[in-house]
């Protein structure tokens, strides 16, 4: 039987400190950064101690961005679930982020990225489109699961309803 390890940025406050102006579009401190990028590498760390193969990783929020590409790194065959569970700005509001390709291609690395409505998955695929361009190369299929939009790589899970 597999485990399934879901991470909530609850018991990490650190990361908390982008949450006021992470979709203002106000330009981010290198400090801030450099506290959102160890956060998430704690995170990973923490992951990586409680994984086995064949486990399923589902990341939640915004607060863990960059987690799916550190996962990825350390195991390129884990299967990684990324939840995003407020608005997705749009485009002309994330293209003032100065991490933004780092931010989108962190959640790329997931086999399974989920939002709460079509206007937010709308937006995350033309903020992916116009930020990153041809540089990403994810063949994604979007499939409508009621009453969120996932997208999903072809041939990663076959069954969804693996974590209960």
């Amino acid at each position: 039987m597999t485990n399934c390890i879901s991470l909530r940025m609850r018991i990490c406050p650190r990361a908390t400190k982008l949450n006021i102006t992470f979709f203002s579009g106000i330009q981010k401190a290198a400090k801030e950064w450099s506290s959102y990028k160890e956060a998430n590498a704690l995170f990973g760390k923490a992951v990586l101690s409680l994984y086995k193969p064949g486990d399923i990783v589902w990341v939640h929020d915004y607060h863990l961005m960059l987690l799916p590409s550190i996962l990825r790194a350390a195991y390129p065959n884990m299967k990684i679930g990324f939840f995003s569970h407020v608005p997705f700005p749009s485009s002309e509001i994330y293209r003032v982020l100065p991490y933004r390709n780092a931010l989108l291609e962190g959640v790329l690395a997931s086999s399974l990225i989920g939002f709460q409505t079509h206007d937010y998955l709308r937006h995350f695929k033309s903020t992916t489109i116009r930020a990153l361009g041809s540089q990403s190369n994810q063949t994604l299929l979007f499939v409508i699961v009621h009453p969120i939009i996932i997208i999903k790589k072809l041939n990663i899970f076959s069954d969804l309803n693996i974590c209960g």
